[in-house]
């Protein structure tokens, strides 16, 4: 695969062009877990250089003739995502110069508001249970205490465990319910995205943090990648 795109080179073959999309794809990956870094401070710099060799291969490829069909989508996939990040980014971009951006995960990453709304959908208490459970004065009966791990289970889910009760302490100053959240689907959910998370950036790397978004309480998931 060639590191970079010679903007006067003529007559790319398929496998070239192929290499060059592929490059492509890589670098908006890239670009995005950079700006993923840089809106949430983990890096000072936007990162405008990368963000310049992204635009110069679409600029390059434009209105050049593909022969091959799945090549032309690939490049219009990647374009296209290419641009609603743009769009994202310059949006958040200019809210930071403005202070009015409070910080936060990116918009444009997997595994922030759906990860928090599994989280929700697979903890919350069926109607049924809410009324099942409830005590003769009317007051839900509290759930049965989790049998206590092993000790070499709670080393293990030390920090898991720690997330999860800064993740109720903060619903709860948010005035968001609990009731029925429970450790074990939360710390299912955390487990299953965080794989997911580290497979689509190719690190094992991952920090699990708690932030606030739009008032309610929010899990997100950042990979750490140094920069090119």
């Amino acid at each position: 695969m060639r590191a970079h795109i010679n903007i006067d080179e003529k007559g790319f073959s398929v496998g070239e062009l192929k290499d060059d999309i592929s490059v492509l794809e890589l670098k908006i990956s890239q670009l995005r877990v950079q700006y993923d870094q840089y809106f949430t401070k983990q890096i000072k710099l936007e990162p405008l250089r990368l963000k310049d060799e992204v635009e110069k291969i679409i600029l390059f490829h434009t209105n050049k003739p593909v022969n091959s069909f799945t090549l032309k989508f690939r490049f219009s996939s990647a374009v296209a995502k290419y641009s609603s990040y743009k769009h994202y980014w310059t949006r958040t971009v200019r809210s930071m110069e403005d202070g009015k951006y409070t910080g936060g995960r990116s918009e444009t990453g997997a595994f922030s508001g759906t990860l928090l709304n599994k989280i929700s959908a697979e903890t919350a208490p069926s109607p049924a249970n809410r009324t099942g459970n409830r005590a003769s004065g009317g007051v839900a009966a509290a759930p049965p205490p989790a049998p206590p791990p092993t000790p070499a289970a709670a080393a293990a889910n030390n920090g898991l465990q720690d997330v999860f009760k800064n993740y109720i302490e903060t619903k709860r100053k948010c005035n968001e319910p609990v009731e029925g959240i429970s450790y074990d689907a939360f710390a299912k959910t955390i487990q299953q995205s965080t794989q997911k998370a580290k497979e689509a950036y190719k690190t094992d790397n991952i920090d699990i943090k708690v932030t606030i978004k739009d008032g309610k309480a929010k899990i997100t998931l950042v990979p750490k990648v140094k920069q090119d």
